[in-house]
């Protein structure tokens, strides 16, 4: 039977902060365990309400981002384990060193929290671990992945002990982080009254100026409206799937795109010149019938050029062909790997949402590198560089044909323009003599001439020819560079970021085209 197409899920990613110590430590340590299971509780309810809380659809999906410590983070990724959510967890540190530190000779994890620490780190649900700090300092090292969780996160959910001071690194530096970022903040003041917990709930959605205070949902881009990924609704699909359905189409829009900003840019340009030829032989001729079809020309050529404006044809074919590129480069990592590569700067931000939950998918679906990586690199190599679609024989064709197009161009200029240099001189010459009829068409060759030769660099520069040619050709010499550098690799951990490396340059190449070429139309 075959499996209904949906509309494309995206995930929320919810990130996490709560204070290590939640109840008072002198508390018997049955009644803190009991308190522990309601507040447990609690979070696994608040989870179940959050997407109807947030107006999410049967599209979106939740991720759970938290770090590990005790108290709130080890309840957060328990609730999340039993509500088979995906999570992300960021630590300041190596899962070794994070479970055996200490501050002031006392161990943040005694053997109990620590074995439930590290079941949880090796639960399931867990999809990631990630060290997010480099710093020395250890309220550094807290600092900088409170950063990176408000950083990444489209809404938190904050426990606050009632009556917390804070402290640097903690979790009110985290609601202060996220309201700047107007990040939507759930704050759940934690206490107990006559022996029984107690959670005050209060939202905080700080939006800008103007705009609503509620939770905006993530969505695709209008370029990708459409974009179906065949799958069960309110099943995740597969990474393969999706990245597929993700491929398929954003390859047939782009060549759409392609196709009709070439005919339009073709037109605009044969048009204008065109009604060019005929002004000028209508001047000559005296033929009102020759003034009527050079204005349905120029409005045929206006009327391109404001469809390519208002269909946004570039900018749909510049978006469609990043899209691919990225669904292409996240097919080619087959294994377990953050894709880093895909959240530079330079990537336009109503991507963030996909890009988001590309990786997330890809997190959940991939298995670790295993010892055998050699296969992986062979693969990769031949698949994604080398092999007959690979990008090095794509960067050498594409090169060959801008310098072909190009030269072409250049060939048109030249000639068009010494034929205008001949005509306008033979006019000179001859136009004292009796040959007054050679004399009008070589008037009208020395005016037509220059706008054909002007007209072939112009339809040039539309297509980005000359950019594309150094572009293209530096690109297949940095692929076969990196495909020797892969092929020489002598460890895993090498060859990993030796794909990084490329994957980050294979795709931010379409980013920067993006950018160079979303809001241009015909030169």
């Amino acid at each position: 039977m075959k499996t209904p197409a949906t509309s494309a899920p995206l995930v929320v990613q919810v990130g996490f902060a709560g204070s290590r110590v939640l109840f008072d430590p002198s508390m018997p340590e049955a009644e803190r365990s009991s308190l522990e299971h309601d507040l447990e509780e609690w979070l696994v309810q608040c989870l179940e309400q959050l997407p109807e809380r947030l107006g999410l659809g049967a599209q979106q999906f939740v991720c759970g981002i938290s770090s590990l410590a005790k108290g709130g983070d080890t309840l957060f990724t328990s609730a999340c384990g039993r509500l088979g959510i995906p999570q992300r967890l960021f630590l300041p540190q190596s899962r070794e060193e994070f479970l055996s530190a200490a501050e002031d000779g006392r161990h943040d994890f005694d053997d109990d929290d620590r074995r439930a620490a590290e079941a949880l780190f090796d639960a399931p649900h867990v999809i990631q671990e990630r060290v997010a700090s480099s710093a020395l300092d250890r309220r550094d090292r807290f600092e900088d992945v409170n950063l990176e969780l408000v950083r990444v996160s489209d809404v938190l959910i904050c426990l606050v002990r009632a009556g917390a001071q804070g402290s640097r690194g903690g979790t009110l530096e985290v609601i202060a982080q996220a309201r700047n970022r107007h990040r939507p903040v759930l704050v759940a003041t934690v206490d107990v009254v006559e022996g029984r917990l107690t959670v005050d709930e209060q939202w905080h959605w700080n939006a800008p100026a103007g705009a609503p205070q509620q939770f905006v949902a993530p969505s695709l881009p209008d370029e990708l409206a459409g974009l179906a990924i065949p799958g069960d609704a309110g099943h995740l699909p597969d990474i393969d799937t999706f990245l597929g359905a993700l491929k398929t189409f954003t390859d047939a829009r782009a060549i759409s795109r392609k196709l009709n900003f070439r005919r339009a840019a073709l037109v605009i340009v044969g048009t204008h010149v065109g009604a060019t030829l005929l002004a000028t032989l209508a001047l000559k001729l005296k033929l009102p019938m020759l003034l009527g079809i050079e204005l349905v020309l120029l409005a045929s050529g206006l009327g391109y050029h404001t469809y390519l404006h208002r269909a946004r044809a570039v900018g749909v074919w510049a978006l469609t062909r990043l899209v691919s590129e990225v669904a292409r480069s996240a097919q080619a990592v087959t294994w377990h790997m953050p894709l880093a590569h895909l959240f530079a700067p330079l990537q336009p931000v109503r991507l963030r949402s996909l890009l988001h939950t590309i990786n997330v998918l890809h997190l959940g679906s991939r298995r670790e590198l295993g010892p055998d990586w050699d296969t992986a690199r062979r693969e990769y190599i031949e698949q994604r560089l080398a092999g007959k679609k690979g990008q090095i024989p794509y960067y050498e064709g594409k090169c060959k044909d801008a310098t072909r197009s190009l030269r072409l161009a250049h060939r048109a200029f030249m000639g068009f323009s010494f034929l205008a240099i001949v005509a306008t001189t033979a006019k000179l010459v001859l136009m004292h003599g009796e040959l007054e009829s050679v004399v009008h068409s070589l008037g009208v060759a020395a005016v037509l001439l220059p706008v054909a030769a002007v007209a072939g660099l112009s339809f040039a520069a539309s297509l980005d020819t000359e950019a594309s040619a150094h572009v293209y050709g530096d690109m297949a010499a940095y692929a076969r560079e990196q495909a020797r550098l892969l092929a020489a690799a002598d460890s895993k951990r090498e060859f990993e970021s030796l794909v990084l490396e490329t994957e980050s340059s294979l795709v931010g190449e379409p980013s920067i085209w993006f950018w160079r070429r979303s809001f241009t139309g015909v030169a």
